[in-house]
């Protein structure tokens, strides 16, 4: 299930990279008009933001292969903090859903993958 949920990860990434560059234009272009009306640069917290949670989501699902729960806890850290930061609506639904739903069968590989190992590694008994 981490093949999966790293590949849910990977199509979520890539597709919040999209909304983050749409995001990082939009927040530019706020930038822009507030300047031209006297104010300072308000918006650079979301321009970092647009650029750097899919970032992170992509290192994330790629992490999920090798350390499905540093890869899941990634993932889903990213989700959260598009809900939290962009809020949860037609431009984010998509590449939140598949994050989550990613972080979700990594972390359950891996919670699934450690029961009934032994300290050894053979099989138990």
């Amino acid at each position: 299930m981490k093949i999966a949920g790293g590949i849910l990860g990977l199509i979520g990434g890539l597709i919040a990279l999209m909304v983050g560059g749409v995001g990082y234009g939009l927040s530019s272009a706020g930038n822009s008009l507030n300047q031209a009306a006297g104010g300072g640069a308000i918006f650079s917290f979301f321009q970092y933001a647009a650029i750097l949670i899919p970032i992170v989501a992509l290192i994330g699902s790629g992490m999920a292969f090798a350390k499905a729960k540093v890869g899941a806890g990634l993932m889903a850290g990213a989700a959260i903090a598009m809900i939290f930061i962009f809020g949860f609506h037609t431009m984010s639904l998509i590449p939140v859903c598949l994050l989550g739903i990613g972080a979700l069968l990594a972390w359950m590989d891996a919670a699934g993958s450690a029961v009934g190992t032994g300290a050894n590694g053979r099989a138990p008994r």
